[in-house]
């Protein structure tokens, strides 16, 4: 969908961001306020509360991730496909999303906005400002009504987390790294992310090998069984560890390997990725 939108125009890309963020995200807050406003009608609030208990149970229901426990990758195909069929509203939901925040990289990239940071950096700090401030309180709000409100309008809070907090967010956050990195560029850690960066795509698809096979029954089938703090011990080694392998990667060879041969099938011709040249 995005290459329909590589000869639009800048203002026009702007707009076509605002309304794929604002419009669903203000739909969104309209069903959310209406699930609130019908539980005061006695007819409305019984059928409603009979769709709660039904979505929890639906959500409770860890028969599918048991089934993925038990059985290897050939027979967890089905199931994933599954899966994917039964959350599909959830899963085209996100596609406003995901094509805005495209968009607004677009915009950058063509707007030259990267190579002009140093003319930039009052903007950055409104960024960084209002995308953290009203990011995190959104988010706080949303949290809140996950743990306090009925099962359906709760969930329709977390979905307009994809539409207004989860993008406010990612910007303030973009903005915050960008000023600090501007402010001390000579730090190490900004390598080292800038490394893992540069292989995203290749330690994306690892990150989903390594983790899956921890998790489901082809691996060491451990899903469950974990809880919360040994996944995030888990997430953050994973993370150190491709780090290092993306510098030792990158130390010998132009790019990574998954994104060699994307790069080859964008422009449908054969790059060279040698071994690099010791000075």
């Amino acid at each position: 969908i995005l290459i329909t939108f590589r000869k639009t125009s800048f203002s026009r890309k702007k707009k076509w961001v605002i309304s794929l963020l604002a419009v669903p995200g203000a739909l969104v807050l309209v069903a959310f306020i209406l699930t609130l406003a019908f539980r005061l009608t006695p007819d409305v609030a019984a059928a409603l509360s009979s769709s709660d208990s039904d979505i929890a149970k639906q959500f409770s229901d860890l028969g599918s991730t048991s089934d993925l426990v038990s059985t290897g990758f050939l027979g967890g195909v089905p199931i994933r496909v599954q899966n994917y069929i039964d959350l599909s509203s959830l899963l085209f939901s996100r596609i406003p999303t995901v094509l805005a925040m495209f968009l607004i990289g677009l915009c950058l990239g063509r707007s030259n906005f990267i190579r002009e940071l140093p003319n930039k950096v009052e903007t950055l700090k409104k960024f960084r400002l209002y995308g953290l401030s009203i990011g995190f309180t959104l988010m706080a709000l949303i949290v809140l009504a996950t743990k306090f409100l009925p099962t359906s309008t709760a969930l329709v809070a977390i979905i307009e987390d994809q539409y207004l907090a989860g993008p406010i967010l990612c910007l303030g956050f973009a903005s915050a790294m960008t000023l600090a990195f501007m402010k001390k560029p000579e730090r190490k850690i900004y390598l080292a992310f800038s490394k893992v960066g540069r292989m995203a795509l290749t330690n994306y698809i690892s990150q989903s090998i390594v983790l899956t096979g921890i998790a489901y029954g082809w691996g060491f089938g451990l899903a469950g069984q974990l809880n919360g703090y040994q996944v995030l011990a888990i997430a953050i080694s994973l993370f150190i560890v491709q780090i290092y392998v993306s510098s030792l990667w990158l130390n010998r060879f132009t790019y990574g390997p998954l994104e060699w041969i994307w790069r080859c099938i964008t422009y449908w011709r054969i790059f060279p990725n040698q071994v690099k040249e010791d000075s």
